[in-house]
């Protein structure tokens, strides 16, 4: 058995009231949301430890989130995998060209307050005055309704700010294609799709510095880290006016993608940790 999301399936146990105690092997895998949010912030109950506690595997995607979870108990040491994620990137589907006056920003995350989506506001204000035709696009889902009310709210005042609710995957290659660069802003992060994605697509990348983000992106080799909101304008005009940097830095973090993060190394992977269980 393979189980996703700890915290989510721990909840459900709690809601079934059941005693989850299957004859089987299985694997967990932790995403970032469970790692950096619901158990750093939330703190693990006996159901999410008994979890951790029967499976033969425990899956996490990075090294900073294995560690996080070997410090709640060291006994876990030898449980606790690291399988990079993989990305299929989306295709592009329409013929349309995505180059003209404009430049955009493409911010893809879920409206909820660890993704911090504002975070940037000032300085895309500054960016403004700065650069012509500017365009900042959030697209995620409106996971909290306070977020979602100062989102529209500054839609509403900012004319280089728009919001967009859930594009459906096959409709998102049409819009990267159009980005001319793909930031993160959150506060914690596990590994962020969105990243991987335009990474992988030779989309230049600007993320918030946490510990998800720096191990994905190496500063100034496939992407860049900014530390505080003033960094950013910068590091956007660096992008904008050293098109040949930018270039050999977006070619490397595709080359990372192609040879390292590919989805057969990923299925390797597991399946060498499903051989494991079916000879433990």
């Amino acid at each position: 058995m393979h189980i996703l999301h700890i915290t989510r399936f721990a909840k459900w146990v709690d809601e079934q009231k059941c005693n989850f105690d299957y004859n089987k092997p299985f694997i967990l895998t932790m995403g970032g949301t469970d790692v950096h949010v619901d158990l750093a912030e939330k703190g693990w109950n006996e159901t999410t430890v008994n979890l951790v506690n029967q499976s033969t595997a425990v899956v996490c995607f990075s090294e900073e989130a294995r560690k996080m979870v070997v410090e709640v108990n060291p006994d876990w040491e030898g449980k606790v995998k690291v399988v990079p994620q993989a990305v299929i990137p989306p295709k592009r589907t329409d013929q349309g060209s995505n180059k003209d006056e404009k430049f955009e920003i493409l911010l893809p995350a879920g409206l909820r307050p660890i993704k911090d989506v504002l975070h940037l506001l000032d300085a895309w204000k500054d960016l403004d005055k700065q650069i012509p035709f500017l365009k900042v696009k959030v697209i995620g889902e409106p996971l909290d309704k306070d977020v979602e009310r100062e989102v529209l709210a500054a839609c509403d005042y900012y004319s280089f700010l728009e919001y967009h609710s859930t594009v459906p995957f096959d409709e998102m290659g049409n819009v990267y294609a159009e980005a001319d660069v793909v930031i993160n802003t959150s506060k914690e992060e596990g590994q962020s799709t969105a990243l991987c994605e335009a990474m992988a697509l030779g989309i230049p990348v600007i993320a918030r510095n946490n510990a998800g983000n720096s191990e994905l992106i190496k500063h100034g080799k496939t992407g860049y880290i900014y530390q505080y909101p003033s960094d950013f304008p910068e590091l956007i005009n660096r992008i904008r006016k050293n098109p040949l940097e930018t270039k050999r830095m977006t070619e490397r973090a595709q080359a990372y993608f192609q040879h390292e993060r590919t989805v057969e190394q990923e299925t390797t992977d597991y399946l060498s940790i499903f051989r494991g269980l079916n000879e433990s």
